[in-house]
């Protein structure tokens, strides 16, 4: 996703080192002040919230709202199936979105990639209930969610996650090479399979490791 926004990688690269100097936020806030990006105004709002400066006017609750429409309705128009977010110091702190099959990894991509994800410090993948299929049958549900893995971990791969995530709630990849896909998640400190995603990975590799014993014994 492109933005016609300014961002400053240098300082966004000093917030990534110490996460929680929230100087470095003020930094940055101000640099964006400097090109009129209504974001910067959303930091530093923030940030005098922080300090306890004041108790917030109703006026100043209104701005917050705008600037947080204003900084966020690139996201929204798209109208991608986010469940819920936390901002903190301006800045997407959590983030939950819908499982969405094959959609899953361009919903990720693009809040990946906004200029408000960048120190992101949760972040969950939903995955769907499944009523439950087999393996030679497997319900829809089934195949919605194994896409879903398959174009998040795609996305994981491609784009990598932030150095500040510290917990994760995504499913496990499907890869020929998991050990692999997983390095993308080692600075993550607190790491959660959904259960029914994880059912799903175990029920793959059990058929990819025994359909070729079956196929073996029905052709000798």
């Amino acid at each position: 996703m492109s933005e016609c926004v300014a961002r400053n990688e240098a300082l966004e690269e000093a917030i990534a080192r110490a996460p929680d100097d929230i100087a470095g936020y003020a930094v940055y806030g101000d640099w964006l002040l400097e090109q009129s990006e209504p974001h910067g105004a959303l930091i530093a709002l923030h940030m005098r919230r922080h300090q306890g400066v004041a108790t917030p006017t109703t006026d100043e609750l209104v701005e917050e709202a705008r600037l947080v429409r204003e900084v966020f309705d690139d996201l929204k128009r798209l109208k991608l199936p986010v469940m819920s977010y936390t901002v903190k110091y301006g800045f997407l702190e959590s983030l939950k979105i819908g499982g969405g099959g094959r959609r899953a990894g361009e919903v990720l991509r693009t809040t990946l990639t906004h200029r408000t994800a960048p120190f992101l410090r949760a972040l969950e993948v939903a995955a769907a209930p499944s009523p439950g299929g087999r393996w030679w049958r497997p319900s829809k549900m089934d195949l919605d969610q194994k896409a879903t893995i398959n174009s998040v971990w795609q996305t994981i791969g491609e784009l990598g996650l932030p150095a500040t995530l510290r917990a994760a709630t995504v499913p496990p990849p499907l890869g020929r090479d998991p050990r692999s896909d997983l390095t993308a998640l080692a600075h993550v400190e607190e790491l959660r399979w959904p259960l029914r995603a994880l059912a799903l990975v175990i029920e793959h590799i059990s058929v990819q490791v025994l359909t070729p014993i079956l196929m073996a014994k029905v052709s000798s």
